[in-house]
């Protein structure tokens, strides 16, 4: 579950990290009063471990996704230009010829929008793929760039 915040979400991994500190505190009351805490512990540790690995390969997956969904937005954009002379002053200037719907990306459970910019001769197009971090499309250099 995600908790939505305007700059951002945080959600999934704020919750293994508080589970995780639990853990290690059963594991160290474990140490030194009680052995059954000391295996609460290693389990609860053990457990944050594997759900962090797991979770980072679904978010890597999810990203992959927005990239190639991403791609056909840009495609899309730029076929605008070459129509119009100009870039769409909204991502929503490509319905209903290029698109239905304006895609989501495939991040989080039910996707989320991408956000798009427009200046005279330049677009962005990002979004948002893990709790405060940012993927951007580069025009210049055609690449996806993710600030982690």
């Amino acid at each position: 579950m995600d908790i939505e915040f305007s700059s951002g979400y945080v959600g999934f991994f704020s919750l293994i990290s508080i589970t995780l500190l639990i853990g290690f505190i059963y594991f160290i009351i474990g140490l030194f009063r009680n052995k059954k805490r000391l295996l609460q512990g290693v389990c609860i540790i053990v457990f944050c471990l594997v759900e962090i690995i797991i979770s980072r390969v679904f978010i890597n997956d999810q990203r992959q996704m927005s990239y190639a969904v991403g791609g056909n937005l840009i495609k899309s954009i730029e076929q605008y230009q070459i129509t119009n002379g100009n870039y769409p002053k909204d991502i929503n200037d490509l319905i209903p010829v290029f698109f239905d719907n304006i895609p989501n990306t495939h991040m989080g459970w039910y996707g989320r929008p991408f956000k798009y910019s427009v200046t005279d001769d330049k677009y962005s197009l990002s979004f948002d793929y893990h709790a405060f971090l940012i993927c951007s499309y580069d025009e210049d250099t055609v690449n996806w760039y993710c600030d982690d």
